[in-house]
């Protein structure tokens, strides 16, 4: 007998839905028709569904309280080595203009994730720039997937050197946990893009999801990538309790003859 169309639907699994709000980094309209954005202080509005903060102060600023954030959100196929700041926003914030990643004139690089976008952020331990987003909907108790990509470069018009980049990662209380770390040789190009998953376990309805970009040496600077960013319920559903059905037909019968034997036995007993 042929199965319904309707059934086969049925129990089909249902997708896991990423719970990130824009894990591809597209920015809004703020940006213009340029190809790479400075993103500036924490609580920017060039990058929707994310927050940017920095915990040190450059020098200049020192007396005036300012910190800044050095980072930009930038587009496929961007020849990032001759700017990451095509929008000139950051110039005025001590954004070296004209600046990028020291990769070979010819070099581009695309998102992992085919969103058109991603980030390069400034991973030197000395400033701690920070990427965060605020995620609702968890079920406490629930596992939740995480999956993203990484890669490396340095910084333009710095002495050429080996890095190292890596993203410490924060889930509400659990963490930090470290990615894998990518290492970049002298004169090379940036770094392929590399997928890293780690498992959190939610504690509340809503927790802060923070990425943390780290490189080394100090000073080189390093700028670490991030692309594609997604967050899934891996936890199974609970199984439904099973409810007892009817007594089969064909048990109802036999336990119906079994009876009249025994009411036979005893007449003629």
């Amino acid at each position: 007998m042929a199965v319904l169309p309707s059934l086969a639907v049925s129990l089909a699994s249902p997708a896991h839905a990423n719970l990130i709000n824009n894990g591809g980094f597209v920015p809004n309209s703020n940006i213009g028709s340029a190809k790479s954005g400075y993103l500036g202080a924490s609580n920017n509005t060039k990058l929707p569904g994310w927050q940017t903060t920095a915990d040190w102060t450059f020098p200049a600023w020192v007396g005036q309280g300012i910190t800044k954030m050095w980072g930009s959100v930038v587009g496929d196929g961007t020849a990032i080595s001759t700017d990451l700041d095509q929008a000139r926003w950051g110039t005025a914030d001590g954004f070296p203009p004209g600046g990028g990643l020291n990769v070979a004139n010819t070099t581009s690089v695309s998102s992992a994730d085919g969103s058109g976008w991603f980030l390069a952020i400034d991973g030197d331990q000395g400033f701690g720039n920070e990427i965060l987003q605020t995620v609702n909907g968890l079920t406490p108790g629930n596992n939740y997937s995480l999956s993203f990509y990484q890669a490396g470069g340095q910084y333009a018009s710095y002495p050429d050197q080996a890095t190292s980049h890596w993203w410490t990662v924060t889930f509400g209380g659990s963490g930090p946990i470290n990615s894998s770390t990518i290492n970049v040789a002298s004169g090379a190009p940036v770094s392929s893009w590399q997928q890293q998953t780690m498992t959190f376990t939610a504690n509340s309805a809503s927790q802060t999801l923070s990425f943390l970009a780290q490189g080394l040496p100090a000073g080189g600077p390093p700028f670490t990538l991030l692309s594609g960013v997604s967050l899934t319920d891996i936890t199974p559903p609970p199984t439904p309790a099973a409810t007892p059905g009817p007594l089969p037909l064909l048990g109802l019968a036999a336990a119906f003859g079994a009876s009249r034997k025994v009411r036979r036995r005893i007449k003629l007993g």
